[in-house]
């Protein structure tokens, strides 16, 4: 089994904290629309924002856990 290296731990760290506040009302405001960036209701682009985080975090992630030539 390979150990987690402390980037993978901070990866991981932060994705539930993401996870997390993406159910607050950081990500769904009770009755908030504004502000609007080209049209688009705040929860959509905020929404927007969080996954574009996601694939960030799962990136970092995937190149902490490369595997070398002698890994099976």
């Amino acid at each position: 089994m390979k150990r987690h290296s402390k980037g993978l731990w901070l990866t991981d760290t932060l994705f539930v904290i993401l996870t997390i506040s993406s159910f607050t009302a950081l990500l769904i405001p009770v009755g908030r629309i504004t502000p609007k960036l080209m049209g688009t209701p705040y929860t959509v682009w905020m929404g927007v924002v969080f996954c574009i985080l996601y694939i960030v975090l799962a990136y970092f992630a995937s190149t902490l856990l490369k595997e070398g030539p002698n890994d099976n």
